[in-house]
């Protein structure tokens, strides 16, 4: 799916990411490198589905060694090889990632895999990826939202951000539940942009020597819509010209520098 891998790579660079590169099966390439010309592009070997090939592993880990962040999932697809490929990468990227979506999906069955991850990783899953995740069903999911979001990251030692009404994120030892949100961001993509900001975020913290933290990951969320004029995604077009999860990721990006510019003024 091309246009999940183009809004995430343009989230990225909505919230500031100084390069990115979008990594997707060669004949989808040209399709997604028109999405967006701020972002680079590399093709990756497919399989006879045009789904990821467990050969893109050695073209995975080459980038990953000139990048900082790696996020993976929007537009991933589901396969028997993607299983295998996602696991293997687990164990072998050591770079912080953000996984999402398929990235998720992939894990299902194959949790364990996550204790031998060899960097930081967050994942975003929306309530029926994580009940896929953990072997359950939704209304349980729903119902027990922190308690199983915390159980989970401290288990596989990961930061899970739970998305839905509420969104609860948590590293296991601390939660933090953001009480606001509107019915634009239930709109398809936002949570391909929500996957590249946070990489962006993440990038961005660990370019400064810190540890990935949950308050920063809580601080994208965070910075959704506030104002009632912006209640809707109709609304988002009367001050824009960008699709509203772009949009989103914009406003998102503004609330957040002006956060830590008033850090900044208090620790001086």
């Amino acid at each position: 799916m091309s246009g999940a891998a183009v809004l995430c790579g343009s989230g990225a660079l909505r919230g500031g990411a100084g390069l990115v590169t979008v990594a997707v099966p060669e004949p989808i390439l040209p399709i997604v490198a028109a999405g967006n010309p701020c972002y680079l592009t590399a093709p990756l070997p497919q399989d006879e589905h045009g789904k990821l090939s467990t050969l893109a592993e050695a073209r995975i880990l080459e980038l990953a060694q000139v990048n900082d962040i790696a996020a993976i999932g929007p537009g991933l697809g589901q396969s028997a090889e993607i299983k295998q490929l996602l696991s293997h990468l687990i164990r072998n990227i050591k770079m912080p990632m953000v996984l999402d979506a398929d990235g998720i999906n992939a894990l299902a069955g194959q949790t364990d895999s996550l204790k031998d991850h060899a960097a930081p990783i967050i994942l975003t899953p929306h309530p029926g990826e994580f009940a896929r995740l953990i072997s359950c069903d939704v209304p349980t999911v729903q119902a027990r939202r922190q308690e199983l979001a915390a159980q989970f990251a401290q288990k596989y030692d990961v930061v899970v951000v739970l998305k839905g009404h509420a969104t609860v994120v948590t590293d296991g030892r601390r939660i933090y539940q953001n009480p606001t949100g509107n019915p634009g961001m239930a709109t398809g993509g936002t949570g391909d942009v929500l996957t590249g900001l946070i990489a962006a975020l993440l990038a961005k913290a660990w370019s400064r020597s810190r540890p990935p933290s949950s308050v920063s990951i809580f601080m994208a969320w965070q910075g959704i819509w506030r104002k009632p004029s912006l209640g809707s995604v109709d609304d988002c077009f009367r001050f824009t010209d960008l699709s509203a999860p772009c949009f989103s990721a914009k406003f998102m990006t503004r609330r957040i520098n002006r956060r830590e510019r008033g850090e900044t003024q208090r620790k001086q």
